[in-house]
């Protein structure tokens, strides 16, 4: 039993790791969109409200808001810019 657990315990290491090297190398190829919230403003202004904080966009601005916090972004990611 030791013997196998020994064996296979070197193979899950190496499989973690080549598959953390393969998406990092996605990663770069390819935009990878962050889970979270994101708000352009076209007209006027949008308000992106969390607790006590609250960021005001003019238009042409966009922003972004998840579980740690909210912030201005230069822009969307290429999968969300939208005409």
């Amino acid at each position: 039993m030791k013997l196998l657990t020994r064996s296979i315990l070197p193979a899950l290491i190496s499989s973690a790791l080549a598959t953390s090297a393969v998406l990092a190398q996605e990663a770069e190829q390819e935009e990878i969109v962050v889970p979270g919230l994101y708000v352009t403003t076209d007209e006027g202004r949008t308000f992106l409200q969390q607790g006590d904080v609250t960021i005001e966009m003019k238009a042409g601005e966009s922003g972004f808001a998840d579980e740690e916090g909210m912030r201005r972004i230069e822009r969307l990611p290429q999968a969300l810019d939208w005409p």
